[in-house]
C-alpha cells in the first residue's frame, strides 16, 4: 500500500500538469535515455527547482510569449472552393455571425487555412463584427483560396492574445518533494520536482486590455470566442489555451500536491462564475463549447479543495451552485430506462448534446464526415444533423473519440488509418455510460457531505460568537470566520429552463438536503449494479440503451464505478472474485508498458488501443486502494 501511495501522489502531480489532451501511445516512448540524461543529473537538476517550488501567489505577468499561426492553405491559392454542402441550420446556443456555424465560418474552414480548425475560431477579430462580416460579404461567391487567407490575415488576430501567462512567486516546498515524503526515492522524487515545475509555463489570466468589450453605446470594437474569465487558471496546454472542466480535476489534483492553493481556490471560482452565467459548466472557455458540458466533477473538485484546506468559506457561494451542476444534470442528461435483467425502472445519464452542425472548432473535420465523397450515399440533412449530434456527444463525454461509442466498433479493422466507419456509426447519446453515472453517484455523496460540514461549521461558528459576545473582534483563519448565511442563501437553488417532472432530482423536493442526495445517490447506484454489472466477467460496462441491453466493449471506464466507492456485494464479501474483478491490471500492464489503454481495440482514434491516458492510470490506482 506504500508504493501504491507514492505512485498516486505522482500520478497526482503528473496528470495536473499534463492534464487530458495530450494522448501518449506506450509504443513510442517519450522517455529521455539513460545514456544522455543520468539519475545524477535529474537529481541535481531539481535542487534548484525544489528550493523554489512553493505555496505560490501569482504575482506578475510572465515573460512568456504566446505564438500564433499564420494562414498556410494547403491548395491552390488562385483555386475557387470546391462547391459546398447547403449550410447547417443556426445554432441558437452560438449566435455569432463569425464564429457559429454560418457562411463565413464554413468558408474560411473549407479552405484549410490551417491544419487545425481551432485555429480560425480562436483569432479574435481586428475590426467590429460589422466590419469584418462586410469584408467577407465582398469577397464574393467564388473567392479564391489565397483571397480568403488575405481576409483572415488581415481581419483576424492571433490566437490566444486574450490570455496572459502569469509568473509564480515561489516560497516554499511542497511536502512530497521533502526528503522524508512519501516519495522516497530520490530518482522518482527527482521526476515528481520536474514535473511540479512545470506550473509556471501553464498559468494564465484574462488580459482585460485586448477583449472586445462593449463601450457605452452597445457596440464592441471587436469579436472574439473567448469566455473572459475573472480569475487565474491553468491550461492543459498546446491546442487548448483556455480552462478545460474536466481536465481541471486532474489539475486541481497536481495543484493541491504542489500546495498551490490560491489557484485552485481561482479555478473553482470560475467555474462558479460560470454556473451562475449559464446554469452549467462548459466544455471549455469558449463560446462554441456553450451547447455542452464535460464530465461533472466539479463537486469532486470542490470537495478535494475544503478537506485538503478546510476552507469552508468558500461553501457560502459554492453549495447553490454545486446544487446547480446536480439540478443541470438531472434536466437536460437523463432518462428512464427499464432493466431487461429485474424489471426494474431506473432513471440513468448519458451524453446527449442538442446540436445539428458542425462544431466550431471542428468544422472542417465535422464537415467532411458528414459530406465525405467516400459516401456512396449521401446522407439527408436529418442523417446529418443526427450524426453533428453524436460528435459533440462524444465531445462532451471528454473520449473523443474511441469505438466504445460506436455500433459498429471493428468497422475501421481493414484501414484503422480512416475513422469515418467509427464517426459515423456513433451512439454516444444511446448509451449509460459507466463513467458518468458513477461520477454523478459519487457527487451526490460529496454534496450531502459538504451540506452538512457547512452546516456543522455554521453552527460552531455562531456559538463561538455567541460565547465571544463580549467582544466584537474576530480572528479571521479558515475554519472560524465562515460567514452567516440566511436560510434562503443555504437553499437557493437554480431552476432549469426545462423541466422534466420524470426526472427526480435531490433538490426539486423538500427535506433534508443530505438525505435527498443520499436517496438519489443509493437509487442511481442500483441502476449501475443492476444494468452495468456483469457478475459473469467481473466488471463494469456501459448499458446500451437503445437495445436495452448491457455492453459487452472492455475499457477503462470499467474502473470508474470502483474509483467512486461502488462495489458489488459479490465481491465485498468473496476474496476470490475481487481479485477477479481487478485480474486484468497486473496482464494489462505487463503487456502495455506499465499502462492501462483506454480501450483494448486498435481504431487510430486518440481513446483506443494503443493509446493510454494519464488520469485512467490514477483512476485505476485509485480503485485498489480503495
Amino acid at each position: 500500500m506504500m508504493a501504491a501511495s507514492k505512485w498516486i501522489v505522482l500520478c497526482g502531480v503528473l496528470q495536473g500538469v499534463w492534464a487530458l489532451p495530450q494522448a501518449v501511445s506506450p509504443s513510442s516512448s517519450t522517455s529521455t535515455s539513460p545514456s544522455t540524461t543520468t539519475s545524477a543529473q535529474i537529481i541535481s537538476s531539481v535542487e534548484s527547482i525544489v528550493s523554489s517550488v512553493a505555496t505560490v501567489t501569482v504575482t506578475s505577468v510572465s515573460s512568456q510569449s504566446v505564438t500564433t499561426a499564420v494562414p498556410s492553405p494547403t491548395g491552390d491559392p488562385n483555386a475557387s472552393l470546391p462547391s459546398q454542402a447547403p449550410l447547417p441550420p443556426k445554432q441558437s446556443w452560438c449566435p455569432s455571425e463569425i464564429f457559429c456555424a454560418g457562411a463565413l465560418l464554413q468558408t474560411v474552414e473549407l479552405a484549410h487555412l490551417y491544419p487545425d480548425s481551432k485555429t480560425f475560431v480562436d483569432k479574435p477579430t481586428v475590426f467590429t463584427s460589422n466590419v469584418t462580416l462586410e469584408n467577407f460579404n465582398a469577397l464574393g461567391s467564388n473567392a479564391t483560396i489565397g483571397a480568403i487567407s488575405q481576409f483572415v490575415q488581415t481581419n483576424f488576430k492571433g490566437e490566444g492574445q486574450e490570455l496572459k501567462p502569469l509568473a509564480l512567486n515561489d516560497t516554499n516546498t511542497p511536502a512530497f518533494l521533502e526528503q522524508n515524503s512519501t516519495i522516497p526515492d530520490p530518482l522518482a522524487r527527482a521526476w515528481a520536482g520536474v514535473v511540479d515545475s512545470y506550473w509556471k509555463d501553464l498559468i494564465r489570466d484574462t488580459d482585460e486590455t485586448t477583449l472586445c468589450t462593449r463601450t457605452a453605446n452597445g457596440t464592441a470594437p471587436c469579436e472574439s470566442s473567448l469566455i473572459p474569465l475573472n480569475h487565474t487558471f491553468v491550461v492543459p496546454g498546446g491546442r487548448f489555451r483556455e480552462q478545460y472542466y474536466w481536465d481541471s480535476f486532474w489539475i486541481v489534483e497536481g495543484l493541491l500536491k504542489s500546495e498551490l492553493y490560491d489557484i485552485v481556490n481561482s479555478t473553482l471560482q470560475n467555474f462558479m462564475d460560470e454556473l451562475e452565467q449559464f446554469g452549467f459548466i462548459p466544455n471549455g472557455g469558449r463560446i462554441y463549447y456553450l451547447n455542452r458540458s464535460q464530465p461533472p466533477l466539479f463537486i469532486h473538485m470542490l470537495h478535494r479543495y475544503v478537506n485538503v484546506t478546510k476552507d469552508y468559506t468558500i461553501l457560502r457561494r459554492a453549495l447553490p451552485l454545486a446544487d446547480a451542476e446536480i439540478e443541470w444534470w438531472a434536466a437536460n442528461r437523463a432518462v428512464r430506462v427499464t432493466s431487461p435483467y429485474t424489471n426494474s425502472s431506473y432513471t440513468i445519464h448519458h451524453y446527449a448534446v442538442a446540436n445539428t452542425a458542425p462544431r466550431p472548432e471542428s468544422y472542417a473535420e465535422d464537415y467532411e464526415t458528414a459530406n465525405g465523397s467516400d459516401l456512396t450515399t449521401p446522407y439527408t440533412e436529418e442523417q446529418k444533423a443526427n450524426l453533428y449530434a453524436e460528435l459533440a456527444s462524444g465531445a462532451e463525454s471528454g473520449w473523443d473519440y474511441t469505438a466504445r461509442w460506436s455500433r459498429e466498433p471493428w468497422s475501421n479493422q481493414a484501414d484503422t488509418t480512416n475513422q469515418e466507419p467509427i464517426l459515423r456509426s456513433l451512439n454516444v447519446r444511446g448509451t449509460g455510460a459507466v463513467d458518468l453515472n458513477s461520477i454523478l453517484y459519487k457527487a451526490m455523496l460529496l454534496l450531502a457531505d459538504l451540506h452538512e460540514l457547512y452546516d456543522e461549521e455554521l453552527q460552531r461558528v455562531i456559538k463561538k460568537r455567541h460565547e465571544s459576545s463580549t467582544s466584537r473582534t474576530q480572528t479571521t483563519t479558515f475554519s472560524a470566520s465562515l460567514p452567516i448565511a440566511t436560510g434562503s442563501d443555504i437553499t437557493r437553488t437554480f431552476t432549469p429552463t426545462s423541466t422534466d417532472t420524470a426526472v427526480p432530482s435531490p433538490t426539486s423536493t423538500g427535506g433534508s438536503k443530505p438525505d435527498l442526495y443520499r436517496q438519489s445517490a443509493a437509487q442511481l447506484k442500483a441502476a449501475i449494479l443492476d444494468l452495468m454489472w456483469d457478475s459473469s466477467k467481473l466488471s463494469f460496462y456501459d448499458f446500451n440503451i437503445t437495445s436495452n441491453s448491457r455492453s459487452g466493449f472492455y475499457s477503462a471506464a470499467a474502473f470508474y464505478p470502483a474509483w467512486n466507492d461502488i462495489w458489488p456485494d459479490e465481491v465485498l464479501v468473496d476474496e476470490q472474485k475481487a481479485i477477479g474483478m481487478f485480474a486484468s491490471v497486473g496482464v494489462v500492464l505487463a503487456k502495455y508498458n506499465g499502462t492501462f489503454p483506454a480501450t483494448f481495440l486498435t481504431t487510430g482514434m486518440q481513446w483506443d488501443a494503443p493509446n493510454t491516458w494519464p488520469p485512467h492510470q490514477y483512476i485505476v490506482l485509485q480503485a485498489l486502494s480503495n
